[in-house]
């Protein structure tokens, strides 16, 4: 395939007119960067929003988290009150079946 270069000598003028109409289509590289700050400036915006975001959901894990260990050591303790409480009325209750000398023994052990 055969190119053919053509190069035509033009005025000044006729130039810059032409130059200009074609680069008003386009955005100058100016204002790409005064974009590209603004948009890197929402990006950090948003990731710092993110962030907040993921912490606060953090948070309310961390705290639903604490409120359950909460209730099962609560749950835990009750347990170990309940098995106590049984443990003594046991004691009692084979301290009343042994005779009154034996009962002074372990009273004094306590």
């Amino acid at each position: 395939m055969m190119q053919s270069l053509v190069r035509v000598l033009v005025p000044g003028p006729a130039r810059r007119a032409v130059r200009a109409r074609i680069d008003a289509r386009y955005a100058t590289k100016a204002d790409l960067r005064q974009e590209i700050r603004a948009l890197r400036q929402e990006i950090e915006r948003l990731r710092t929003l993110v962030t907040a975001t993921a912490n606060g959901a953090k948070a309310a894990d961390d705290a639903a988290n604490a409120r359950r260990l909460a209730e099962e050591t609560a749950e835990a303790l009750d347990h170990v009150l309940q098995n106590e409480v049984r443990l003594r009325q046991a004691v009692d209750g084979l301290a009343a079946r042994l005779p009154a000398t034996d009962t002074a023994r372990t009273d004094s052990a306590r």
